[in-house]
């Protein structure tokens, strides 16, 4: 996997969300729903918490108190050794990058995380 594609991608969703939470906003590490060392940025209005195990995907996005990106709980914690043990589509937030013919190989890596 490309890391420095990895952490591109990275950088300019994280550049997205410092827009949508403006200047008086706040970080914290925090564990959410079952991963550790996630990153939840917040706002008056708006709380993004984003899974850097798994590839800075978003795991919510919340407006005025209400969560905007599907959750499914059978899910909760899971990386890419339960991926590749069992497949599944991982719930959350995953602004894809492509095309897609060519990066649909690397995607489970993006998107599961170590």
């Amino acid at each position: 996997m490309n890391i420095i594609l990895k952490h591109a991608a990275f950088f300019c969703f994280s550049c997205l969300l410092m827009i949508s939470l403006q200047i008086n906003g706040a970080v914290s590490k925090i564990t959410y729903r079952g991963w550790t060392g996630c990153y939840q940025l917040s706002n008056d209005s708006v709380s993004v918490t984003i899974v850097a195990q798994s590839g800075g995907r978003v795991l919510q996005y919340e407006r005025n108190g209400t969560n905007v990106i599907y959750e499914n709980n059978s899910l909760n914690g899971k990386l890419l050794n339960d991926y590749i043990s069992t497949g599944f589509d991982p719930d959350g937030g995953r602004f894809d990058y492509g095309p897609e013919d060519y990066t649909s190989k690397i995607h489970f890596l993006t998107w599961m995380g170590e």
